[in-house]
């Protein structure tokens, strides 16, 4: 999942700079440590740059679901807003974090929709989601 979101941040950056900047702008300073299954990796954003590494100082806000998750609603099973309300994805942190993930996300997908690496990025993303791999939802209850 990290290695994905490196290269999809990559991909942006090369095929839509200006949603790339603006969402970089956007979470400058941000710190987001997210945990899929039992994969955890943290992303760091500077005003120019969006990392992915493996480990990092204390979060702005955490992030918590499964692999399973991520593909319902990649795929239209499951809501984005249903998937929060239920707690098959839990995010955790200050509102103003929340609120600045969130405008970062949107900018993030407006870029990705035009980005034409991003589908085969998708199918890769994808066929993770389908690896049977315990999510960090059903592992942590």
């Amino acid at each position: 999942m990290g290695q994905l979101l490196a290269e999809s941040f990559t991909a942006l950056a090369r095929e839509q700079p200006a949603l790339h900047s603006r969402m970089c702008t956007q979470l400058a300073g941000r710190r987001l440590e997210v945990c899929v299954g039992t994969e955890r990796f943290h992303l760091a954003f500077t005003a120019d740059r969006a990392r992915v590494e493996p480990v990092g100082p204390e979060a702005d806000a955490l992030l918590l679901t499964g692999r399973n998750v991520i593909g319902d609603v990649l795929d239209a099973r499951l809501s984005l807003t249903h998937a929060v309300l239920t707690d098959a994805l839990e995010v955790m942190g200050t509102l103003p974090s929340l609120m600045a993930l969130h405008e970062g996300l949107v900018t993030y997908v407006h870029g990705a929709v035009r980005c034409p690496s991003f589908p085969s990025l998708l199918s890769r993303l994808r066929a993770v989601c389908r690896e049977d791999v315990p999510s960090a939802h059903s592992t942590a209850r």
